[in-house]
Order: C-alpha cells, then sequence, then structure tokens
C-alpha cells in the first residue's frame, strides 16, 4: 500500500579524506563507496554520479514493470536489464544525452503480447525516466522460456 505524498528520501554523502571519494548511506542501508568515475580521474571500483543516475533510470523502470505485472497478473520468468547512459559535451553543457535500456524479459508464449503492454505502460509511468531531460530508449527482447 502506498503512503500519502509528498514522499521524502534522504541520504548521507561523508568525504572520505582520499581525494574526492566519499560514502553514501541512509535509510539503515548500507554504504556505498562513490566518487568521480575513471573518465574524471576516479577509481573504476566507485560507483560514480553517472553510474548511479543511469542505474536509477534502470531500477526505476524494473520496479514499474514489476508493480504493474502483479496488477495485471503477469508471471515474469526472468528479467535482465542493461542500462547504457550516455553523457556528451553539448551546446547546454557536458550532460546526459540519453540512456538506453536493454530489457531482456522471458515469461510464457501465451503471455507475450501482455508482457510488452506493461513494459510499455513502464516505460510511460517510470517516474525517474520522466523526471530527466534526456530522452530514455527501452529496447526489449520479450521471448517465453
Amino acid at each position: 500500500m502506498s503512503l500519502p505524498f509528498p514522499h521524502h528520501y534522504q541520504i548521507s554523502l561523508t568525504w572520505s579524506h582520499e581525494g574526492s571519494e566519499g560514502v553514501l548511506s541512509g535509510n539503515s542501508k548500507g554504504p556505498i563507496l562513490a566518487g568521480p568515475p575513471p573518465q574524471f580521474d576516479g577509481k573504476l571500483e566507485n560507483w560514480s554520479p553517472e553510474d548511479l543516475f543511469t542505474s536509477s533510470v534502470a531500477l526505476c523502470l524494473m520496479t514499474t514493470f514489476f508493480a504493474l505485472a502483479k496488477r495485471n497478473d503477469l508471471i515474469v520468468d526472468r528479467y535482465a536489464c542493461a542500462a547504457e547512459g550516455t553523457l556528451d559535451k553539448t551546446s547546454q553543457g557536458i550532460l546526459f544525452s540519453g540512456v538506453t535500456l536493454k530489457v531482456d524479459l522471458s515469461v510464457s508464449l501465451p503471455e507475450i503480447e501482455k508482457a510488452k503492454s506493461v513494459l510499455e505502460k513502464a516505460k510511460k509511468y517510470c517516474i525517474v525516466s520522466n523526471s530527466i531531460k534526456c530522452p530514455v530508449t527501452v529496447e526489449a527482447n520479450v521471448n517465453s522460456k
């Protein structure tokens, strides 16, 4: 059951005293070591703002999809998503010019069309995708097991 709006999400970010790295945490969630990506002189093993941005789009699509799948009695055998965010120089500065989500979805053969429809609705109602400037493309491979 949903709680009434507005919803608030709080995190804390503490500098780790190593370059521009920090530790993200919040609401009893485990810590995430974060910093700039390797393209901006960061470490490969750290989660960057760019990684987290791209991840949030992918995760939001998935959670929206499963909320809608539940409402539509859709049984999913497999859901996987490869996400790619593109950061580029534009006339407005350096920003994300797009996010591509490649969703691999498996359902029973009679449910393929329903699954495609639910995925389209998930894209339409994804809160994060609807809150960002750049276009989000969903490429779906929906098949039966």
